[in-house]
């Protein structure tokens, strides 16, 4: 089974950004870059910001987001 980390960020003025996908093996692996795109996203000046972990087939299996709007 594969694993994909999205991290999502929106801006103020509206636009969106996905940096480059993470695609593992190892869904402890996964986990670890979900949380470190998580610990950033607690600190960062982007006003929405996201991250989420789902299977080859698109299953959702962790998602989290920081609005501070």
């Amino acid at each position: 089974m594969k694993y994909i980390v999205i991290e999502i960020q929106k801006f103020a003025d509206g636009t969106i950004a996905v940096p480059p996908i993470n695609t593992y093996d190892s869904f402890f692996d996964a986990v670890s870059r979900y949380h470190t795109i998580m610990a950033t996203a607690a600190i960062s000046d982007v006003p929405v910001h996201s991250a989420v972990i789902l299977t080859e087939t698109g299953q959702e299996i962790k998602m989290d987001s920081y609005n501070k709007v």
